[in-house]
């Protein structure tokens, strides 16, 4: 590549790496669209946010008694963690995290980030209400039951009345089958109008609903006659979802944390990482000359991709040992670089020409690094995977890192290597290289 074609690609990579750079933090209106720093945008968990984190222990117990066997409990334990998060996600907290953790005394947390008015959230989830669809003579008849029929229950608009709410019911599979064949029946197949009740918590709710023909799609609404506020609606929707839940939980610990510990968090982060950066940037510099410097821009592409990648990815929450991955990264990032520079300082001393020496240390050390990145990425998964809600931050920055490090050093370096070799590929001191030293006797 010519010197010109260089200086063109060069200004072009300058300008981008600083346009990032600022793209990263500040926030300005694009017509009716606010744009807001990508790094900004980076969904924060618990620890930096703040929220509320609450620990239930599950009930081993049937109603009358018995124990219920441990195989059955593990089942009804993993539906009500989904059951859970469905119901965090309906009630818009999306960063919700629900673990279960088994043992001689089973429990499962709950974290949710960012949470107004916790007291509030907690108090509807542990008092769950149970929904029946009964016969409206003696309430004996069960047709519909919330715990083994429902899946999902929220707030819609009333139909009629305007500023009132109702509730919505979504059925599971079963459920939707079953409410079709009831309808069916009540109504003898559209010829005749049959009644059912809706009970809750064993009260009457709705009496006498009619129902005059098949109900199909698994949906059907509950209301009152003059409505409900949306308070009403949104405590009775999410303690019917509760209600869902395969297992009785009892709380036993209550967490409330404020943002002031995720501020200073991010801060002493920024801080660390800034710190580190700059660390390791003088030593490139200082050890490999200009290939240490060309390393560096490729280092700076490397942090705003990295923060690209954090803030677009839908699975990525920062958490603080989220910011220790990240700080981590930056080291690690310039890993690979050190590999295939010193392994390009070893074929220069041994006789190669500068432009040789460099494509032979790539293609040589790269091997090197690929073996090295995978056994990293190896257990990066195992501790996403298997690990506790507490390493999960940790492990997903730290395999960001690895494969937007590779990329870097393996293409992004060495492109940008080749880029300056028109201007001094004669002058191998520039880039740290030095010959073999004759020893004479």
């Amino acid at each position: 590549m010519s010197k010109k074609k260089s200086i063109v690609v060069f200004v072009v990579l300058a300008v981008f790496i600083v346009a990032a750079g600022v793209l990263s933090v500040v926030s300005f209106p694009i017509g009716l669209y606010d744009y807001t720093g990508y790094a900004k945008a980076i969904k924060l968990g618990l620890d930096l946010s703040g929220g509320v984190s609450v620990v239930y222990e599950v009930v081993t117990t049937e109603a009358d008694g018995t124990e219920i066997p441990s195989d059955v409990l593990d089942q009804r334990c993993q539906g009500a963690v989904e059951s859970l998060q469905n119901l965090l996600l309906s009630k818009s907290y999306p960063e919700s995290v629900v673990t279960y953790n088994k043992g001689a005394t089973p429990t499962i947390r709950v974290e949710v980030p960012d949470v107004d008015d916790p007291e509030r959230l907690f108090d509807l989830i542990g008092r769950p209400a149970s929904l029946q669809f009964v016969n409206p003579d003696d309430h004996s008849e069960v047709y519909i039951e919330g715990k083994n029929h429902l899946d999902n229950a929220y707030v819609l608009a009333h139909e009629t009345i305007s500023g009132k709410y109702a509730v919505g019911l979504q059925f599971n599979t079963e459920g939707a089958k079953k409410f079709a064949e009831v309808t069916k029946e009540l109504s003898q197949d559209g010829s005749t109008t049959g009644y059912l009740t809706i009970l809750v918590n064993g009260e009457v709710l709705m009496d006498q609903v009619s129902v005059s023909q098949e109900i199909t799609g698994g949906n059907a609404t509950i209301s009152s006659s003059n409505g409900y506020t949306f308070d009403e609606a949104y405590d009775l929707s999410t303690s019917l979802q509760a209600g869902t839940f395969g297992v009785d939980l009892i709380e036993r610990e209550t967490r409330v944390l404020g943002p002031t510990l995720g501020e200073n968090a991010i801060r002493n982060g920024l801080i660390a990482g800034a710190i580190g950066l700059v660390l390791v940037m003088l030593f490139m510099v200082v050890f490999y000359r200009k290939l240490g410097l060309l390393a560096n821009m490729a280092l700076l592409i490397y942090v705003e991709l990295l923060l690209i990648f954090c803030a677009i990815l839908p699975w990525v929450q920062l958490t603080l040992p989220g910011i220790a991955g990240i700080v981590l990264g930056i080291g690690m990032a310039v890993d690979a670089n050190i590999i295939i520079f010193e392994r390009t300082k070893d074929e220069f001393r041994n006789g190669k020409t500068l432009i040789t020496a460099i494509d032979t240390g790539f293609k040589k050390g790269s091997v090197a690094v690929i073996d090295a990145n995978i056994t990293t990425l190896i257990g990066a998964v195992v501790l996403w995977v298997f690990g506790g809600s507490s390493i999960v931050g940790f492990a997903v920055t730290l395999f960001i890192s690895i494969i937007i490090s590779m990329f870097t050093a393996l293409v992004v370096t060495r492109s940008l290597i080749k880029l300056a070799l028109p201007f001094d590929s004669q002058n191998a001191g520039g880039y740290g290289l030095k010959r073999e030293v004759a020893n004479n006797e």
